[in-house]
């Protein structure tokens, strides 16, 4: 029977650790609210739960579903990256006489360094505070929500160059050309989100273009080309580390 349960549990603790960013972000969802029209007796603006329009917010039955997920956010985004890091800690000091714990969760930390082993739940608190805790932030103030979410992506950027967590070098370009990727994508959408809370006669004022694709256009030139040096970069260091060895 120990046997069999040893024998399942890193595909279990793979799968538990793979699904927190999904949950999570079903979870945090009770939180966001979409405003649509008025009450016709107050006057008052409605909001409506964004993933499921059928639930009015600021009601009985919606401060019951946002009770539920506090208490979900205590056991899932908060309390299953704390399991990890304890499976992480106890695998580390376990010794060798019990090999079972150590293979489990070695998935977490086989890509790095042993120095950054506990890297993995770094990269799961940023997934976290993109998929999850920003819902926090009400929809009606969606571009703070994208200010957040470009404010970690960079940092993201910045800890991992500054980190150097990963063994392989392959493994880190990839991992700093993806942050980079998605920090350009929430350039763009916060600037495509502002051209269209802008009167007509601003837009051309405000970016300098009649269109934002204008604007747009530019970045992504520009980023694609830092990519592409980026790459060129990436394979003459893999071609000079290859004749090294």
């Amino acid at each position: 029977m120990a046997a069999g349960v040893l024998g399942v549990l890193p595909l279990t603790l793979a799968a538990l650790f793979a699904l927190v960013p999904t949950v999570a972000s079903r979870i945090f969802s009770s939180f966001s609210c979409a405003v649509f029209g008025y009450d016709d007796a107050t006057g008052a603006t409605r909001a409506f739960l964004a993933a499921d329009y059928a639930i009015e917010c600021h009601t009985d039955e919606h401060g019951s579903l946002r009770g539920l997920a506090g208490g979900l956010i205590v056991l899932w985004p908060v309390g299953v990256p704390a399991l990890f890091a304890w499976l992480l800690y106890v695998a580390r000091h376990s010794g060798k006489a019990s090999a079972a714990l150590p293979s489990a969760v070695r998935f977490l930390h086989d890509e790095y360094e042993d120095a950054h082993r506990y890297w993995e739940l770094v990269e799961l608190g940023r997934k976290l505070l993109l998929n999850g805790f920003v819902f926090l932030i009400p929809l009606e103030h969606a571009l703070l929500r994208l200010q957040l979410a470009i404010v970690v992506s960079i940092s993201h950027i910045v800890l991992l160059q500054q980190a150097q967590p990963y063994k392989q070098p392959s493994t880190a370009f990839a991992a700093v050309a993806t942050s980079y990727l998605l920090s350009f994508s929430l350039i763009l959408l916060l600037l495509v989100s502002m051209y269209n809370e802008l009167e007509a006669e601003q837009i051309t004022d405000f970016f300098g273009f009649e269109s934002v694709l204008s604007l747009a256009g530019i970045i992504f030139g520009i980023n694609l080309s830092v990519l592409l040096v980026a790459l060129a970069l990436f394979v003459y260091q893999l071609r000079v580390e290859s004749r090294e060895y």
